[in-house]
């Protein structure tokens, strides 16, 4: 069963990635060049954060809690890095410590997944595909509706420096705002 929810969760994540990399792209806020790291980076993210609700399905608040560490300090710190070593503080840096960071917390996380999913005798429980299907669209639809919300609202000030200022500007406060949320985390 577990299996089966996890499968249809990703591609659900796919589909939320191809409908917010839409929005962006049809809304003219990100450019041409970036918009497939946006659907990309997107996947990632909803990936991370499928992982991160299963987690705390199975009660694991320890690793869910390192998982988000992990991908925050570490895009932290690359970034950072290619900062203070190679002198670039460009969108492909960025991007390449956040696809890093993404990468290490879906790494991590799936190594204890499929662990507990060898523990779990999946044999007792008849499992009926269709039902499956239908609570994971029911409720993840739901969920992922109220995670673009939210997106959009703690982003807001994005689209406004965006359409204001410029996307130079963006940029240095997108930093500034990873930095301090890494912050707070910790």
């Amino acid at each position: 069963f577990l299996t089966h929810v996890v499968i249809i969760s990703y591609l659900w994540a796919f589909v939320a990635g191809i409908l917010v990399s839409s929005m962006f792209w049809l809304s003219g806020s990100v450019s041409n060049g970036l918009i497939f790291h946006i659907f990309f980076l997107g996947i990632l993210s909803a990936i991370v954060t499928v992982n991160a609700v299963i987690l705390l399905s199975l009660e694991n608040i320890h690793l869910y809690n390192l998982s988000n560490l992990i991908q925050i300090a570490l895009n932290c710190l690359l970034f950072l890095c290619a900062i203070i070593v190679f002198k670039t503080a460009a969108i492909g840096t960025f991007l390449i410590s956040l696809y890093l960071s993404y990468l290490a917390s879906i790494s991590v996380t799936l190594v204890v997944l499929f662990n507990k999913w060898k523990v779990m005798d999946s044999s007792k429980i008849p499992v009926d595909i269709f039902l499956t299907i239908k609570e994971v669209v029911k409720y993840g639809s739901v969920a992922q509706l109220g995670n673009v919300i939210q997106y959009l609202n703690y982003r807001l000030s994005y689209f406004v420096l965006n359409y204001y200022i410029g996307a130079d500007s963006v940029g240095i406060y997108s930093v500034g705002v990873t930095l301090a949320e890494a912050v707070w985390l910790v």
